[in-house]
């Protein structure tokens, strides 16, 4: 008894050390996700599909910022986790890294990009104008959406249109055309962090509306 408690407690261990996130079965499981908010059913929704786990086994922590490495993780996952290598691509991404996998293949496929210092940040948070590029970029690797399809599209009608960054205005205006990325009473809000909440609406829409994936 006692060596299997020690045994137990070992692997409880090596889980929490390695920073892995706990998966769960569906939305229920939750106990932050109330019955009537907004992105339930988009939790839910990714949670099903492997998109994203919770944050631990009962908590998805929908207002939880979401880092450059957890990204790379969740469009990883999207695509089945597929064969990455092993060679690291950026010098800040250890190849032992619980997010190696999802950076390398996230970055040789052309979803995301490191720094002209070869780094790639992987704890920074993500905004939601960085949110909407890579959404972009990837729509266009899968097939979803041309080079350049974003251009001449308008973002009137949001108070912080001024806000977005000459590099994000194309993408941002795509996501918004197509329905991704909707605004706020506030506005388009592009540098604040991405949430976890916003991100699971977000994918739901982008395989809704661009994927023609229910």
């Amino acid at each position: 008894m006692k060596k299997r408690l020690l045994s137990l407690a070992l692997v409880i261990t090596m889980i929490l050390s390695l920073g892995c996130t706990v998966f769960a079965a569906s939305v229920n499981d939750f106990v932050d996700v109330p019955q009537n908010a907004w992105y339930r059913g988009a939790v839910d929704y990714v949670v099903q599909r492997g998109y994203m786990v919770g944050a631990t086994a009962n908590q998805f922590n929908p207002e939880g910022a979401v880092t450059r490495a957890q990204i790379a993780q969740i469009f990883y996952a999207m695509n089945g986790k597929p064969s990455a290598g092993t060679k690291p691509r950026f010098s800040d991404v250890s190849a032992d890294a619980w997010y190696a996998a999802a950076v390398n293949w996230a970055a040789t496929f052309g979803a995301v990009s490191g720094y002209p210092d070869g780094t790639y940040h992987p704890m920074e948070f993500i905004t939601r104008q960085q949110l909407a590029t890579i959404l972009y970029k990837y729509a266009q690797l899968k097939g979803y959406a041309a080079e350049g399809e974003g251009m001449g599209i308008g973002l009137g009608g949001y108070a912080d249109v001024q806000e977005v960054g000459s590099w994000a205005w194309e993408a941002m205006a795509w996501c918004v055309h197509k329905g991704i990325i909707s605004g706020s009473n506030v506005g388009l809000e592009p540098n604040k962090h991405a949430t976890r909440a916003q991100i699971s609406v977000i994918l739901k829409a982008y395989d809704e509306k661009v994927a023609n994936r229910a």
